[in-house]
């Protein structure tokens, strides 16, 4: 039913012409998505069209969280969140850039020693990434020295060499970077000649967000309503239809699994939206995922895999 088998459906599916009052289900998987689409846009072609479709209900919604909790946005500013930026003598890079994905931290402290021994641990450890990206060629020369976090705390604390900062700081530059706030670092923090280290204020925050919006632009079907399956903060189940300027949302999900495992959502209450005339064919489908909070897209990684299933109502 679908081009290039960008979905599944039952046998019957196939008919040109489906019998009134039929349910047909739909499941879109992101690895099936039309070649071109983005990785926070999935489109995908139905054919020949489905006709007579009246409302489509939220079946399901699975995915193998690897959502990115270190994403190249403009959240904060107009800076990247992903590139931590200093100002500092010519010897030391201008920016450090994290290439977007799932990062994470664990306790105490790393030298760079450690690191030059073992070049290839741990390569989505923040702290390693850090010590790695400040690497020269030789070990007396290494701009960071070692990265430190707290376990009691959650505070991250990066230790410079003195030589670099013996006649000029290295000063957190917001305008260049806003990655700075993530590691839990405050816009002033310096590292000077007396005190080479720079000592964070909050929590380091490589969690997940707390919620996402599932957003389905369905051909001709339109909605003003943000459908909500759950609670922002994750816990309770809440349904129904909540009037907002938001539109075409199909559910708001929070997200529970941990990273690495299948997540898998479905509503207690059917949620259903349904279209502006009696029926109306169905002929594409545009899935996006949404930051509910911040509005903003949510990358979604190629290996991230997701599964959609749509309930198809279809009538005369």
């Amino acid at each position: 039913m679908l081009r290039d088998a960008k979905g599944v459906f039952p046998d019957q599916s196939d008919q040109a012409f489906l019998p009134a009052g039929q349910q047909v289900e739909l499941i879109l998987k992101s690895e099936d998505r039309v070649a071109g689409s983005s990785l926070n846009d999935a489109y995908f072609y139905i054919s020949p069209a489905v006709p007579g479709v009246q409302s489509i209900s939220l079946g399901w919604f699975s995915m193998y969280n690897l959502f990115p909790n270190i994403t190249a946005t403009r959240l904060l500013s107009n800076a990247l969140d992903n590139v931590l930026a200093v100002t500092a003598t010519g010897a030391v890079p201008a920016q450090v850039v994290f290439p977007e994905g799932r990062y994470q931290s664990g306790f105490g402290r790393v030298t760079n020693t450690m690191v030059r021994a073992d070049p290839y641990t741990a390569t989505n450890d923040v702290r390693y990434f850090l010590i790695r990206s400040y690497l020269k060629t030789l070990a007396a020369d290494d701009v960071l020295l070692a990265a430190t976090l707290d376990p009691i705390t959650g505070f991250l604390t990066l230790e410079w060499n003195p030589t670099y900062v013996a006649s000029t700081p290295i000063t957190v530059n917001p305008a260049a970077g806003s990655l700075w706030y993530q590691l839990g670092f405050a816009s002033t923090t310096s590292a000077t000649s007396g005190t080479p280290t720079w000592q964070g204020v909050r929590v380091l925050n490589l969690g997940d967000p707390l919620s996402v919006a599932l957003q389905s632009q369905i051909g001709q079907i339109t909605t003003n309503s943000v459908y909500q399956s759950g609670s922002l903060s994750g816990s309770g189940n809440v349904s129904g239809a909540i009037q907002s300027s938001r539109t075409n949302y199909v559910a708001i999900v929070p997200i529970t699994a941990p990273p690495y495992s299948i997540s898998l959502y479905e509503p207690f209450v059917p949620i259903a939206f349904s279209t502006l005339r009696n029926s109306r064919p169905l002929s594409d489908v545009r899935v996006q995922i949404i930051n509910p909070v911040t509005g903003q897209f949510v990358p979604m990684s190629s290996s991230q895999n997701w599964q959609l299933k749509l309930v198809l109502n279809i009538v005369d």
